[in-house]
Parts: structure tokens; sequence; C-alpha cells
């Protein structure tokens, strides 16, 4: 059952296990689903998914996940050209992310979960770190991170800002034609810097320390 399961892609988690501390791993759970995590309403309003192109970083989701929940996630290749991580939970796992500050809604409305916010600098790192990797791009002059959301971008520069590093928040020229999932608008946030940040925060992803290195 377990093997069909994974051809596609689907699973039922069944731990009963919860976190009951801010962790490493479970700042980076965070951060990855802020940056391409998708947690709506609908069908299934208790279905996570994940997507990310880099293998890597995927695994890295899916040992933060079975840290946090006991299980591991399944694999699903089939989407857009991304791999793509989905993980049915069951309500209570999903009431408790609401409770810890990632709550159910499209893009234009994320935040930085609240037990972030509040979380001391070491795993405010974690966090960037694994959103960084999903929505975030380097270069030697900053590290450029773009969203619908004002605010969750607004929230991730005080993290920035609490860790001493400067940033920029401003709207983002796009295509008319072109608008985010549910209207509205794309900001962008830069930092002064694309080096020092990162050597601040960590990477993940092999091919993000490549760069980091070459920089």
């Amino acid at each position: 059952a377990r093997e069909a399961l994974s051809q596609i892609g689907y699973c039922k988690v069944t731990s009963e296990k919860f976190p009951s501390k801010m962790t490493s791993k479970l700042a980076r759970l965070l951060g990855y689903l802020t940056a391409e995590g998708s947690f709506v309403e609908g069908r299934n309003p208790n279905t996570i998914h994940f997507s990310n192109s880099k293998d890597d970083v995927l695994e890295d989701y899916a040992r933060c996940w079975e840290a946090c929940f006991g299980d591991l996630p399944f694999f699903d290749r089939s989407s857009l050209g991304k791999h793509r991580v989905i993980v049915t939970t069951r309500k209570d796992v999903a009431n408790w992310l609401i409770a810890v500050g990632f709550p159910r809604g499209l893009s234009p409305t994320r935040r930085v979960p609240h037990c972030i916010l509040e979380a001391p600098s070491k795993y405010i790192k974690h966090y960037l770190r694994a959103f960084i990797e999903g929505d975030g791009s380097l270069t030697c002059n900053r590290i450029e991170m773009v969203s619908s959301s004002y605010f969750l971008l607004k929230d991730v520069k005080s993290l920035l800002a609490t860790l001493g590093l400067v940033s920029t928040l401003c709207p983002k020229q796009v295509d008319n034609s072109f608008t985010p999932v549910g209207g509205g608008n794309y900001w962008t946030l830069r930092t002064l810097d694309g080096v020092k940040p990162m050597k601040t925060i960590g990477v993940v992803s092999a091919v993000r320390r490549a760069k980091l290195e070459s920089l």
C-alpha cells in the first residue's frame, strides 16, 4: 500500500506527534511552506502541497516534516515539470499548523507565522534559509524576494533587521496583463548586499551553495 501511495504522491499522516517547542527543522518547515506551500479552503482543506525543483530542498522538507509529525511525505513528479511533495494531513494536524500561525489562504494573504516572529535569532535564520530557497534569488549585489503579499515581505524585512541586515521593500513592476493569484500587486524585498546576508543566514541546496561560492 505504501508503494502504491508513493506513485501518486499521496499520503495520510497517521502519527499523533506534534512539536512541543521551536526547533531548527520546524523553523525550516514553516519557511518552506510560507514560500512554496499551498494550504487553502476547498475540497481538501486539510491537504498541504509543497513544490520545488531542487531534490535536496525536497529531501530537506521531507526530513523536516518527518521530524515534526512523524511521517515521511511522498513525491509526485508529474506537475508543471517540478517535483511536488503532497501531504494529506488529518484535521488536527491542519489545526495545529493554523494555531502556530500558518493559516489557510491564498498567497496575497500570507504572513510570517507568529511563532517565528517571536523566535530566537538562530531559528529565524533557519526560517529565512528555507524561505529564500523558495522565494529568493541571489546575486553579488542583493538577495531579492518577490511576493503578492506586502505584509509577508514586511514581516521578512523585520526578521532581516533582527539579524542586522538592511533591506528595502517596494512595488514590483510587471506586465499589466499579469496579476497574482487572487488579484492585487507584486512586491519586491531586496537586501543591500548578496553575499553577507547569505553567509549570515545559510543555504540548503547545493545549487545555492555553489552560487554563493562563485560570488
